[in-house]
């Protein structure tokens, strides 16, 4: 059968698309060789559609060159279904392996998840008893004592509530001729309180920084301490000590050559934030001054570097023992020379 000019521009078609498709194929362009494919199932259609109405004359014969390109067209579509399903299948496993590793990273993060939960719940739990406790210890401070004036916030970088009261009862309790509070502040104002009330004493704060030293000074005016004598704020600047290798600043000693027999030292200062056991030296610079049996408070015991401080202290001055009379489980270790009774 001889070929119409249209059935052989169809099967021309054909021919150049499947070279289309087996280019696209050797350049892995799965894209074009795709859409080469779409092309030439069109085209064979179009084919079918237009040789039927010329088989009434002559019995169909292809050229040569025909038959060739219908080969070569459907090598190329074998390999291309070949090359989808491949890259299916790649598509599959690399599916399933990442459904699998999120999967698992799901699961690690529900579990690390729970866990923060439980520990939060915990501390919640932990935070509920201490709040009771610092309120509870809060109630007990206004009990004893009656301010004149609004008190300053405790807590944070003051003392806790139940510092307060444990600092407030030794003053009750053994009645101080000289307390020195290393770090002036809340702690300031209810020592001076609890001193007036025991009728005896002398209160030495000592601060760094000149702003706090003059806040508290204001403090304590509002309140009706305006006795140096009874009461006073020091300001010494913070300079570097001769101690064997302790290279932190700490407080100028020639503000502090002057006091002696001091029956409690509050040791809450200076800041953490100076440097490396920044509150060691207060013990070994007053172990001359202290009266005999006296008190060492050390604030912020919760704290690794005031626990190092404080087995460093207990080294070196093997007389220095815990009270047993202060309280349990609270922020503050209390010392004192002597014995522990």
């Amino acid at each position: 059968m001889n070929l119409g000019s249209k059935e052989r521009l169809v099967v021309g078609a054909i021919g150049g698309v499947g070279v289309l498709a087996l280019i696209a194929v050797d350049l892995d362009s799965w894209r074009w060789a795709i859409s080469s494919v779409v092309v030439l199932q069109m085209l064979t259609a179009a084919l079918a559609l237009v040789v039927p109405r010329r088989v009434k004359v002559r019995k169909p014969k292809l050229p040569p060159n025909a038959v060739l390109n219908v080969a070569q067209n459907n090598e190329a579509l074998l390999r291309i279904e070949r090359a989808i399903e491949n890259v299916s299948l790649r598509i599959v496993t690399e599916s399933q392996a990442t459904q699998q590793e999120m999967t698992g990273r799901i699961d690690k993060g529900a579990s690390a998840l729970s866990r923060e939960l439980k520990r939060f719940s915990a501390r919640l739990d932990r935070g509920g008893d201490e709040d009771v406790r610092e309120v509870e210890a809060l109630i007990q401070l206004f009990a004893r004592i009656q301010p004149r004036a609004a008190m300053p916030s405790s807590g944070r970088w003051a003392l806790d509530p139940t510092g307060l009261l444990q600092l407030v009862d030794l003053v009750e309790r053994i009645k101080p001729r000289v307390v020195v509070d290393l770090g002036s502040g809340t702690s300031t104002v209810w020592l001076a309180y609890a001193l007036e009330i025991a009728g005896v004493g002398r209160l030495i704060a000592v601060d760094h920084d000149e702003h706090y030293a003059k806040e508290t000074r204001r403090t304590l005016a509002n309140h009706g301490f305006t006795d140096a004598s009874k009461v006073e704020v020091r300001l010494a600047p913070l300079a570097e000590g001769d101690l064997p290798g302790h290279t932190t600043p700490w407080y100028s000693t020639d503000v502090l050559d002057d006091i002696e027999g001091v029956d409690i030292l509050v040791v809450d200062g200076p800041p953490q934030a100076t440097g490396p056991v920044a509150r060691y030296p207060a013990v070994g610079f007053f172990a001359d001054k202290f009266a005999p049996n006296a008190f060492v408070v050390m604030d912020d015991f919760n704290r690794e570097q005031e626990k190092a401080i404080v087995v460093r202290w207990s080294e070196e001055h093997p007389s220095l023992v815990p009270y047993v009379g202060a309280s349990a489980g609270q922020r503050q270790a209390v010392l004192r020379f002597g014995d522990s009774a």
